[in-house]
């Protein structure tokens, strides 16, 4: 029965949600997609069935809203984590494993290239549960069939240690009862427990406070064992906690970067300059400069005209 509902559910998804699925339909987020270096730098996992990017677009484009700004506009971007996305049976354990492996090998690389850029995560359905592989490893009995195992990523090396925040929405292979759960859910497994090494794979990213899955109650897909499960429960996680789980990213990335309120990323001196006086750090260095400027202009003055037989002292005994 599980694995019927599963294949219905995501077909369903992927063509009655109201939530932007892809760039034809919402091309204001196109211009989001890149894979150059980039300050903070999403990885998107699509659910089973749907197109690229997915349902977290939207989120992520509330996101990116915030972090790109004048200065940097294009601090803020994402690409997709490429995998089969298929559902039923076996084709669901070979995309799960799938996912996972590329997800891990694309941050892999992207840090090679771009060791300074902040990694934000994403996924929903089949594509959080992957994303919850690529952090805490994956694999096990699902849908029927076993897919095959990956290890956790470490959070003490890159890419690991470059996420600045991870976020999942009705993910399908989790466990009831975690710390990182958010929106009612956590009384319920997923359509299968993760194991004791895939949960203390992803516990270092929830002790860091940087991980966050969102379950309701009455979602077939992460919360099965909860009473009248239907389908609309999975497909409005975007309206209900779309903008607050898009915060939340926000708070955490500019955290990773150092930044405790709002505003723009660290500025190097010239980007202080180039803002003027109308930068409040700005007002600071530019009177530095000034008083620096100063400084030295009278310093040669005064040794201008000690020097200078025009200035020079007049001798009391000459004048008599």
């Amino acid at each position: 029965m599980i694995p019927r509902i599963a294949f219905v559910a995501l077909l369903y998804a992927a063509t009655t949600s109201a939530v932007c699925t892809k760039l034809a339909d919402c091309p204001q987020y196109e211009a989001l997609k890149t894979t150059e270096c980039q300050t903070y730098h999403h990885f998107l996992a699509r659910g089973s069935t749907s197109p690229y990017p997915g349902h977290v677009i939207e989120t992520v484009g509330k996101v990116c809203d915030q972090l790109n700004n004048a200065t940097h506009p294009k601090a803020c971007g994402y690409e997709d984590v490429e995998y089969w996305a298929m559902n039923g049976g076996e084709r669901w354990c070979i995309s799960a494993h799938e996912g996972a492996v590329h997800g891990q090998e694309q941050m892999r690389n992207y840090t090679q290239r771009c060791p300074d850029s902040h990694l934000i995560v994403m996924g929903f359905s089949q594509g959080g549960s992957t994303q919850l592989d690529v952090l805490g490893g994956g694999g096990g009995l699902l849908w029927g069939c076993t897919q095959e195992d990956n290890p956790a990523m470490n959070i003490t090396s890159a890419p690991g240690s470059k996420v600045a925040a991870a976020v999942v929405f009705g993910a399908t292979r989790r466990s009831a009862n975690q710390s990182y759960t958010f929106g009612g859910g956590q009384v319920s497994d997923g359509g299968a427990p993760r194991s004791a090494k895939q949960l203390a794979g992803l516990q270092p990213y929830a002790d860091k406070g940087i991980l966050r899955e969102y379950c309701q109650p009455h979602d077939p897909i992460c919360a099965p064992h909860t009473q009248n499960v239907d389908m609309k429960y999975h497909l409005d996680y975007f309206d209900k906690w779309g903008t607050e789980a898009a915060e939340w990213v926000v708070s955490r990335a500019r955290n990773a970067s150092g930044i405790t309120t709002g505003g723009d990323q660290k500025s190097s001196a010239s980007d202080i300059l180039r803002n003027g006086i109308t930068h409040p750090i700005a007002n600071v260095f530019m009177l530095l400069i000034a008083l620096f400027v100063l400084y030295f202009a009278i310093r040669r003055i005064a040794v201008w005209k000690s020097s200078s037989p025009r200035y020079a002292p007049v001798s009391t005994t000459e004048a008599v």
